[in-house]
C-alpha cells in the first residue's frame, strides 16, 4: 500500500464489534484493507486484519475448523458515497 493520502477510512460500529475497510479514492473506489474487532468489553476479544489478496481465508493449518471472511458492500457503499461527496459527482 502506498501513501495514505487520498483514501477513505469506514468505519461501521455495533454494540460490541467495529468493522473497518480503507480504500483508494477512485469511481469505483478500491478497497486495500479491511478488518474488524469483534467482542468488545467481552473475554477473548479479536482484531482481524486482511488485505484483498487474503481471499479471505483467516484460519491457519493448525486450526480445527477453517474460518473464512464473507466481505459485504457496506464499506464499498459507503466508499462510494464520500467519494461522490468529494467530487461533487451527481451520479
Amino acid at each position: 500500500m502506498a501513501s495514505i493520502k487520498n483514501r477513505i477510512l469506514t468505519l461501521n460500529g455495533g454494540s460490541s464489534s467495529i468493522k473497518f475497510a480503507l480504500f483508494a479514492l477512485g469511481n469505483p473506489p478500491k478497497r486495500e484493507l479491511h478488518g474488524q474487532i469483534s467482542r468488545i468489553g467481552q473475554t477473548n476479544t479479536s482484531l482481524l486484519v486482511a488485505d484483498e489478496s487474503d481471499a479471505g481465508v483467516i484460519s491457519t493449518n493448525t486450526s480445527r475448523v477453517m474460518v473464512q471472511v464473507i466481505p459485504t458492500d457496506e464499506e464499498q457503499m459507503i466508499a462510494r458515497t464520500v467519494w461522490h461527496l468529494l467530487t461533487n459527482n451527481k451520479e
